[in-house]
């Protein structure tokens, strides 16, 4: 058997087309370009033995593969309030939005980075951002309608949040602890000091000689920067596990994932002592200090606003639900401006802490998770908001065209002919109309049993497979009138069909082929064995190209479909998601990594 070894690798996502988020790993190779939406989070895979490898890592620009554009929208993780704009966190890039009318919030300009914007932090002319595996990026706001990148500093591990104060950029880096920078030439940041802690660095507030560092399960740790080259750690209070932290005169107010908001009295950094705390049944997130009232971004359930007039018994008086999961939080006045993952900015008049009214929002991206390439049309599925439809006619410059809803939370797409083909979650398939992308409509739609994951339509069939369930195949002949022919499988993860047989991903089985030359009546005529549960496949000639989750990237030879031989594998990855291949090159969505190209033109040698 042989094992392959990449042909090429990039510790970014390198495509056509990306966008940050979190779901399900997709991609689609149509000519020359290739799209991706992948899963944004820390991942903790161990890094590949270099030395190990029989073929060269190649740099970015090598082999004719590389980032010619864009498509950023994503999650509101981020909201930061400054003199006359907001700047937010739009998936993977920075939007100045202008709220001089709060009912209308406008995005005056855009500035796309490389990486998912966890946190943002003006200082004067320009934004520092915390931009997860892309370290600090300082981006010169000077001129709000053109935001441009003049800077950057690559942190060893997942840039988290950013507080500047003098010249100096502090950075939590998630496992590596607190970065200190020296900024004082934006374009050309160095690091000047770091500190490794024992937790994962969250969230940070510099006041004085101190910062206050929020360590993850590790709690609160106090900080001496009076030398900023060489913090020094002071003391550590238990808060549970600390996202954020904001201090006002004698307090450190702490958002906490386990507890909702800690409070500890800092007056003696010597000396922490909790005096209060307020559990709203939710993850603590981001935290604002506005006189006696503390705004938190509770995910799940919204905005709370705490009175801490008495810090040992705070009391909840207002609440607002922002409808998916709150994370970041800035307050300017009157106005409460939330950054929620899925339903985006959402602006609320707080005159009246008790009663928190709504009065406009501004729509990011939300979790990109299924894509397919059409001609001049790429068509996302992104949540809770549905289907995009992008027009990509100049990949460098992709523009959104339309956005059609569906119910739930969509998953995957497939489109053949003048129909979109959308898996919807919990609401099963819809079938959407895209004869004019500009006014694409859903016309019918068939519910599943479980969770619908991916669809695959092949002439009058749609084939649905559920998330680690059943695969149903529907007769869509009649697109506005779909009918349910049969079902089969189990522990399905995806589906590939060619000819008269469907291939499986299994997440118990590994993979198995089934003969649909009757839809109504599949039959099971083989399965093999894997060493971990498979997430996708993809079919080519007389191979099944696999995703084969921990254990790599595998090769199945099906030129037998009832006797199905694994031929070569590469299992130096993390968790691998997807695999699409074109030409003598198969294209593979690994986590930590990003895009791996490996070179198939000999499967088995």
């Amino acid at each position: 058997m042989k094992v392959f070894k990449p042909f090429c690798y990039f510790p970014l996502v390198i495509m056509a087309f990306f966008m940050t988020g979190i779901g399900i790993s997709q991609e689609i190779v149509r000519g020359n370009y290739y799209a991706r939406m992948e899963r944004a989070y820390p991942a903790l895979e161990s890094s590949v033995d270099i030395e190990s490898l029989q073929k060269i890592w190649l740099e970015q620009d090598n082999e004719n593969v590389s980032l010619i554009g864009r498509w950023p929208n994503g999650p509101c993780l981020s909201v930061c309030a400054g003199d006359s704009f907001l700047y937010i966190g739009n998936g993977g890039a920075l939007d100045i939005i202008d709220v001089s009318d709060q009912a209308h919030p406008v995005r005056v300009g855009q500035c796309v980075l490389p990486s998912l914007v966890i946190s943002v932090f003006k200082r004067g002319n320009y934004v520092y951002v915390a931009n997860d595996f892309a370290g600090l990026r300082i981006v010169d706001v000077s001129n709000p309608e053109h935001p441009r990148e003049v800077g950057f500093f690559d942190t060893e591990n997942y840039a988290q949040d950013v507080f500047v104060e003098g010249d100096y950029a502090y950075v939590a880096d998630y496992d590596s602890g607190l970065v200190v920078i020296d900024v004082s030439n934006p374009a050309s940041p160095q690091k000047v000091g770091e500190l490794d802690t024992d937790g994962n660095s969250k969230g940070l507030f510099v006041k004085g000689n101190y910062l206050y560092l929020a360590d993850g399960g590790q709690g609160l740790r106090i900080i001496d920067i009076s030398d900023p080259t060489t913090p020094t750690e002071v003391n550590l209070q238990r808060t549970g596990n600390a996202f954020s932290v904001v201090v006002k005169d004698q307090y450190a107010y702490v958002g906490s994932i386990w507890d909702g908001l800690v409070i500890v009295d800092v007056s003696d950094p010597n000396h922490l002592v909790k005096v209060g705390s307020y559990d709203t049944g939710s993850y603590g997130f981001g935290v604002q200090v506005v006189d006696s009232l503390v705004y938190l971004a509770a995910s799940w359930t919204g905005l709370h606003i705490i009175n801490v007039s008495d810090p040992s018994a705070p009391t909840e008086v207002g609440i607002f639900d922002t409808g998916d999961w709150a994370r970041g939080i800035a307050v300017r006045g009157r106005y409460a401006y939330v950054g929620d993952w899925a339903t985006g900015l959402r602006v609320l008049d707080v005159a009246n802490p008790q009663t928190p009214q709504e009065v406009g929002f501004y729509d990011t991206g939300d979790i990109a998770s299924g894509c397919f390439v059409s001609g001049n049309y790429m068509y996302v599925t992104e949540g809770w908001n549905g289907l995009y439809i992008v027009d990509i006619s100049d990949p460098a410059h992709p523009s959104t065209l339309k956005r059609c809803d569906t119910p739930y939370f969509a998953m995957g797409v497939y489109v053949s002919g003048n129909y979109a083909y959308v898996v919807d979650a919990d609401s099963g398939l819809f079938i959407i109309d895209v004869s004019d992308p500009s006014a694409a409509h859903i016309v019918s739609s068939m519910k599943t049993q479980k969770s619908a994951r991916q669809v695959f339509v092949v002439g009058n069939y749609a084939y649905v497979s559920e998330d680690e369930g059943e695969v149903y195949i529907f007769d869509v002949s009649d697109p506005e009138n779909p009918t349910e022919v049969s079902r089969f499988g189990y522990s399905v993860m995806g589906v590939y069909v060619q000819g008269n047989y469907a291939y499986l991903a299994n997440s118990v089985m590994g993979f198995t082929v089934e003969d649909v030359s009757d839809p109504a009546n599949p039959k099971e005529v083989s399965s093999l064995n894997m060493p971990g549960p498979v997430e996708a496949v993809f079919v080519s000639g007389n191979y099944a190209y696999t995703a084969c989750s921990h254990s790599g990237f595998r090769i199945v030879d099906i030129s037998n479909p009832a006797a199905p031989v694994e031929v070569a594998y590469l299992d130096e990855l993390g968790r691998t998601r997807h695999v699409s291949v074109s030409g003598d090159f198969a294209y593979v969505a690994e986590n930590r990594a990003g895009l791996r190209v490996v070179d198939i033109s000999d499967p088995t040698h």
